[in-house]
């Protein structure tokens, strides 16, 4: 039987799990496409859309949108970066879908459960939260557990704010950007955590927070890896689930480089 483009986006979000006004459509391309192979990337950038093609497969599955927008909005028409990667795109009908609301909706959210199992801290889950998960770890330092994200998730640097001798063991996991603080700190107090790992958020919230909670003695850390960083576990996962389940394609995932440099 022929692998269709539309079998892979039912088996991905199932007719009766759809929902409205969603981001989850397909972006370019037609439904109906016989599919020679499968990728899946975080970020679709342009680089990830010419290894897709060099690999010959012709359905590219993202996380975030094309055009740097969440709500997919296209650029002005005379933008030239829009305008050439819309052309890429036509011109080598390639198929692209966009995986964002469905798998953050699932139960636990699937982004946040990727992350997780990549670290490995199954064990020491406590509770899952619609935009979080709180883990209870062994004790440890809070450097350990940088030394711990950096080698896992093979991270070259992070940011963070606290002592790094100080003890952490109850943790917060808001990935994306869910480190806000009308996210973490309601959290922070109700599970009294010793440390918040975000994608990102706002520099002059939780940062902030922390930063006058160690001053009057709480013992508080943050770990900042960036939205990529901690969202990309959950969509290789994706490419391993599609692998395992249509082994009549072959799927393989793009690993993003990350956009922003440092000196």
């Amino acid at each position: 039987m022929t692998l269709l483009v539309k079998d892979i986006i039912s088996y991905l979000i199932p007719p009766a799990e759809a929902i409205h006004h969603t981001v989850d459509t397909l972006k370019f391309g037609n439904e109906n496409t016989p599919i020679t192979g499968i990728a899946v990337t975080f970020m679709p950038t342009y680089e990830a859309i010419e290894r897709t093609i060099e690999q010959h497969a012709n359905l590219l599955i993202c996380h975030e949108g094309l055009f740097y927008k969440h709500l997919d909005d296209p650029l002005p028409i005379h933008d030239k970066v829009y305008q050439a990667k819309k052309q890429r795109i036509k011109e080598t009908n390639l198929n692209i879908f966009r995986l964002h609301d469905h798998i953050h909706r699932i139960e636990p959210d699937q982004i946040t459960y990727g992350l997780i199992t990549k670290l490995e801290w199954q064990p020491y889950i406590i509770e899952h939260k619609t935009e979080s998960s709180i883990v209870s770890l062994p004790k440890q330092s809070l450097y350990q557990v940088i030394t711990d994200l950096k080698d896992k998730l093979n991270l070259s640097h992070v940011r963070y704010t606290g002592d790094l001798n100080q003890s952490c063991q109850r943790i917060g996991l808001f990935v994306g950007y869910r480190g806000g603080s009308h996210q973490t700190l309601s959290l922070i107090n109700q599970y009294n955590l010793d440390l918040v790992i975000c994608g990102e958020g706002p520099e002059w919230e939780t940062p902030e927070y922390i930063r006058d909670a160690r001053y009057i003695g709480e013992n508080r850390g943050l770990i900042v890896i960036g939205h990529m960083e901690s969202e990309e576990p959950g969509m290789r996962a994706v490419a391993q689930q599609l692998s395992e389940a249509f082994q009549e394609v072959p799927v393989f995932f793009i690993r993003n480089k990350t956009a922003l440099s440092m000196i």
